[in-house]
């Protein structure tokens, strides 16, 4: 088993299975540094509950994605993320390669450490060490992920994945305006202050969306394509969503004014946007959005890149281990 000092966290780039089959990934900024001095007790507690382990710390964005493709190649069996939304959706990025799954058997499990953790809401797993009982269970659950083929920042396509809530519009503003400060106040404060702030200065956008062969063409403020059924600090926006549901909810929502907007707000973060006579719902495996203007995406809570897009299902695509 590749070794680690439990008094602080060790790297690696070329990981060595070991004989329980288990990686953990570490974010060391998630949660504002959190992760990095809770490690010790963090790391008593794993060894507690699964034995020895292989450590690999991210160094950066984009870290985590290679880190986990290079482990699953070299045969281990599940994977640990450590970290908010951010880590996890590098991690479940990790286990692709392209538009292939690198190890179908592979599971993910979550100690949850980061700034918001929509996504643990929809799972049911604890907030911090309290995960840690979780992690060595064997049984998994089969979930679905959202893939994506976007225009990357650099101008050419790409693939990405998502297995929350990603959306093209106002949506995206507000995910890199949030991954731009500080999250000192936490999650919730975070986005709210990111959304108010985009609120003033964002102006709708004109989407043409083919949603599973429907076409709708108008202005909009945000398309909101949901996995599961939480994002932004605590936005309930998908009550409805299942992991393992095959399909998408799908939020249009119209051209709003400002001010209608603000009194919209309570609707989003209590998931009572469907019926809303300003938005228009659909449940879609398959949606394909593009416009004549720069319109950025949301991908849980991360924005790698713009429209043209498109989101498609892949069920029962990862196992997770849940509650």
């Amino acid at each position: 088993m590749t070794g680690f000092a439990a008094s602080s966290p060790g790297s690696s780039s070329a990981p060595v299975r070991g004989d329980t089959g288990v990686a953990v990934v570490f974010n060391p900024c998630a949660g504002g540094g959190r992760a990095v001095r809770e490690w010790p007790e963090i790391a008593r507690a794993i060894r507690q509950e699964i034995g020895e382990f292989t450590l690999l710390e991210s160094s950066g964005p984009g870290h985590i994605q290679r880190l986990v493709q290079d482990a699953l190649r070299q045969g281990y069996a599940r994977i640990v993320a450590i970290g908010g939304d951010g880590t996890i959706y590098e991690a479940v990025n990790g286990f692709f390669d392209g538009s292939t799954t690198i190890n179908p058997m592979a599971s993910l499990a979550i100690i949850p450490m980061g700034t918001g953790c929509d996504f643990v809401r929809t799972i049911g797993v604890p907030k911090g060490l309290v995960a840690v009982r979780l992690i060595g269970k064997k049984d998994t659950r089969r979930v679905d992920v959202g893939r994506v083929t976007l225009r990357l920042p650099d101008g050419g396509e790409g693939v990405r994945y998502f297995i929350n809530v990603a959306d093209a519009g106002m949506g995206g503003v507000v995910a890199q305006r949030a991954n731009q400060s500080s999250k000192r106040l936490g999650g919730f404060i975070t986005f709210f202050g990111s959304v108010i702030a985009t609120l003033a200065s964002y102006r709708n956008c004109n989407l043409a969306m083919e949603i599973d062969g429907v076409r709708v063409e108008q202005r909009c403020r945000d398309l909101i394509i949901a996995n599961g059924s939480y994002y932004g600090g605590g936005m309930k926006v998908a009550p409805e969503a299942a992991l393992d549901s095959g399909v998408f909810e799908v939020f249009v929502i119209g051209d709003v004014s400002v001010p209608r907007a603000v009194i919209k707000l309570p609707k989003l973060y209590l998931g009572r946007l469907k019926g809303d006579p300003d938005v228009k719902y659909f449940r879609a495996r398959r949606v394909r959005v593009q416009s004549e203007e720069d319109v950025l995406l949301n991908l849980d809570g991360e924005h790698p890149g713009e429209l043209p897009a498109t989101f498609e299902v892949v069920p029962s695509a990862i196992r997770l281990v849940v509650e």
